[in-house]
């Protein structure tokens, strides 16, 4: 049974602000002998009008806490790493840029070449024919997008993006490992990134699903049930 630790966290005022309801003097008895609720007084808060007596906690777990902003920090690595590759793109490509070490990791001729940027060039356009978006330019604004919904804790929203960049990341993998034969450094970190953020976002999703049928209860906090 789930252990709630956050009567430390209440206001100084405690009980004093509790209203005279038997459940809810049982359930913050509880929370500040910091022992485990029985799900009788789960479901007996339910019936008297309440949901699962998890707030408290919800705000300040060390799952919550640390994911979102953990999440958020490997976006912004995504971001740098993304610009870095950007700045290639626009490099003259007579210019060797530091990230080509051999004959099969050039990342210049990757940036350069024609899947560098969406809607990929054909072999008979000319650079400059239409408008085309570099391909790191969309990994800046997707890394930035993933970070602002793990910020506001809109984890299935960042599930759905880390998806969309995950696939986009290991579709120009392939491209690189079959179609160039050359391999981007700043593109095998960014797939690294969103692959770890792929994998933190389910682990968050799978806890908080976790805790809610420990709690008895679909919704995650002590609120008035409508």
């Amino acid at each position: 049974m789930y252990v709630n630790r956050a009567w430390a966290r209440l206001p100084p005022t405690g009980l004093a602000a509790i209203p005279d309801d038997p459940c809810l003097a049982i359930t913050f008895t509880r929370l500040r002998q910091e022992t485990a609720l029985p799900r009788t007084i789960i479901r007996a808060c339910r019936r008297s009008g309440w949901g699962s007596p998890w707030r408290s906690s919800a705000g300040f777990s060390y799952n919550g806490f640390t994911m979102r902003y953990l999440i958020a920090v490997l976006a912004l690595a995504g971001i740098l790493d993304s610009y870095l590759a950007l700045r290639i793109h626009f490099q003259d490509p007579a210019q060797a840029p530091p990230c080509s070490v051999t004959a099969k990791f050039d990342c210049g001729e990757v940036n350069h070449g024609r899947y560098a940027v969406f809607p990929p060039l054909s072999f008979e356009q000319a650079p400059n024919a239409s408008i085309h978006i570099p391909v790191a330019a969309i990994g800046m604004a997707g890394y930035t997008l993933i970070a602002l919904l793990a910020l506001s804790q809109r984890y299935w929203l960042t599930l759905q993006a880390a998806e969309m960049g995950f696939f986009l990341a290991a579709f120009l993998s392939y491209l690189e490992a079959y179609v160039i034969e050359k391999w981007c450094i700043y593109c095998l970190c960014s797939m690294g990134i969103i692959t770890a953020i792929l994998l933190l976002t389910i682990a968050k999703l799978a806890a908080d699903g976790l805790r809610r049928r420990r709690s008895g209860s679909p919704a995650d906090g002590l609120i008035p049930a409508k």
